[in-house]
């Protein structure tokens, strides 16, 4: 499939690097954290990796020892969803 992955403020390296991604690993305590706060499920989360259209940045207020990346997206229900992530080899 294709998809259109429009960004914010990022580098060619790190476009070539969300290409390469090939999974989802959740931390087990923000899921837990997630739902409390903010009333979503991992599942709910990874639906915006594969929806139109996404928008993708670097996160450069946060990061600190690993790179970290945001996404704006929407769920298969139309619901807007912020996800912070990092990428992990």
């Amino acid at each position: 499939f294709i998809v259109y992955i429009y960004h914010i403020h990022m580098s060619d390296d790190t476009l070539s690097i969300l290409q390469s991604v090939e999974g989802f690993e959740w931390d087990k305590g923000n899921n837990q954290k997630n739902w409390l706060k903010h009333r979503v499920e991992q599942k709910e989360l990874e639906q915006v990796f594969f929806r139109e259209p996404i928008i993708f940045f670097d996160d450069e207020v946060h990061s600190g020892k690993e790179k970290r990346y945001g996404v704006y997206g929407e769920t298969d229900e139309g619901r807007g969803l912020t996800v912070f992530f990092v990428i992990r080899h």
